[in-house]
């Protein structure tokens, strides 16, 4: 059997289970805010993905990670969960709906569509990629980001992946070569059949993730999707946080109402 992926674990509703999947370079830590609040109304289980966090290391692709999601699940006997899912983990969150949609209670998608991406982060992996090692302090492991990553913002961002080890020595949690390997190949990820349980799409405005035309393929795949749109950049969860909370907050509690 496969490892099990690291999670963190907020609330008791034994009506309702929300599993949050994150997106590339992040991990559980960046939604235990979001985690909290909607916990509230559902048991949420935040995820770390393999390669990020404290999960597992392995072969990088969307594909991996919906089986990885289908083994956690069954691992902690959920059924029917409602999955919640930001750019690679909406990703993650679209692929196991349209594979697995009797499993599934309902989807909601934040910032990214049912379609091919490439992601141009050659500067981010270069950054995560440095030897940490002999940094003393956060501040040093920060210098080291510095030429390759000028916004103070998204450093910060990426440190998090930044940790300790039990010697005290600086290292990167994530697997940056399989993740690199997977942004170079660019997987071939096909969305197809359909998956007609309920569906939210939350719409970043001010992202170049997403756009009016993806609705039409959205549509397709997910014919009881409905799109909500949000004047926030692609980190909508952090950036208009109590509108993104509340939108995704009132759908659950319509999903839990109507069981």
């Amino acid at each position: 059997m496969k490892p099990i992926l690291a999670s963190s674990i907020l609330g008791n509703h034994p009506k309702c289970t929300l599993l949050i999947l994150h997106g590339l370079f992040a991990s559980r830590k960046n939604y235990l805010s979001t985690a909290k609040f909607l916990s509230q109304t559902c048991t949420v289980h935040a995820l770390d993905l393999r390669n990020h966090g404290e999960s597992f290391h392995g072969r990088h692709s969307i594909q991996e990670m919906v089986e990885d999601v289908k083994i956690y699940c069954d691992y902690h006997n959920i059924k029917n969960p409602i999955l919640l899912g930001h750019s690679m983990g909406g990703m993650v969150a679209m692929a196991f709906a349209l594979r697995y949609c009797e499993k599934i209670h309902a989807i909601i998608v934040a910032d990214i569509a049912p379609k091919h991406y490439s992601f141009p982060y050659e500067k981010e992996l270069q950054a995560l990629e440095q030897d940490f090692s002999s940094c003393t302090n956060r501040k040093e492991v920060e210098e080291k980001m510095k030429p390759f990553i000028p916004d103070a913002s998204l450093r910060q961002f990426l440190m998090m992946n930044i940790q300790r080890n039990q010697q005290g020595k600086f290292y990167n949690v994530l697997d940056t070569k399989e993740i690199r390997h997977w942004i170079e190949h660019k997987e071939e990820l096909e969305y197809k059949g359909q998956c007609n349980k309920p569906a939210l799409f939350i719409r970043a405005t001010l992202s170049p993730f997403t756009n009016k035309s993806d609705e039409a393929k959205i549509k397709e795949l997910f014919p009881n999707a409905q799109i909500q749109m949000i004047e926030a950049d692609h980190w909508l969860h952090f950036s208009a946080a109590d509108k993104f909370n509340t939108i995704v907050l009132n759908f659950l509690q319509s999903q839990v109402l109507h069981e």
